[in-house]
């Protein structure tokens, strides 16, 4: 179950238990999104990078490749979903925009925001992580699904790409 609205205690494993007339509602399909929206989770508000890197935080601790997470936002920025975009190698996590925006029409958002993690602790963008945010934040704006914030998130700390890419209309 979800714990004060966190990721934390949900297992990376696909699963689907729970009866869901009385639970929050957990579903790891193919796209392997986790659905927050029933249960009372659905009134958490991401406002900030901060507060959006404490949401995920637990999610990425102990993991050895990267992960890249799509959390899905309602115009008042409450959490829709969260969706496992990518299970990359140690050092990268390959997505397309295509795969990222899927989940987000899916559930109807009407923006996102992107967290990944860097397993070796580097804080620091890649020129890959730019580029990609770039092209993210272009497709983003063609089909009004705005990209709100991408974090990169370590054990030590995180890093919010708005400091280094226009996210803004």
């Amino acid at each position: 179950m979800i714990q004060n609205a966190k990721l934390k205690g949900i297992p990376r494993q696909l699963y689907n238990q729970g009866d869901s007339r009385t639970q929050p509602h957990y579903i790891f399909s193919s796209v392997q999104m986790i659905y927050v929206k029933e249960g009372g989770a659905d009134t958490l508000k991401l406002t900030d990078s901060k507060e959006t890197y404490e949401y995920v935080v637990d999610y990425f601790k102990g993991l050895d490749r990267e992960h890249l997470l799509a959390i899905h936002l309602s115009t008042p920025n409450t959490v829709l979903s969260v969706e496992t975009v990518s299970i990359g190698s140690v050092n990268m996590a390959i997505t397309e925009p295509r795969e990222i925006f899927k989940g987000a029409i899916l559930s109807n958002s009407a923006k996102i925001i992107l967290a990944h993690n860097h397993p070796g602790g580097t804080l620091t963008p890649s020129p890959e992580d730019l580029e990609i945010c770039e092209k993210i934040v272009k497709v983003g704006r063609l089909v009004r699904i705005p990209l709100i914030d991408n974090l990169i998130v370590t054990d030590s700390g995180y890093t919010s790409l708005r400091d280094f890419v226009n996210m803004d209309d």
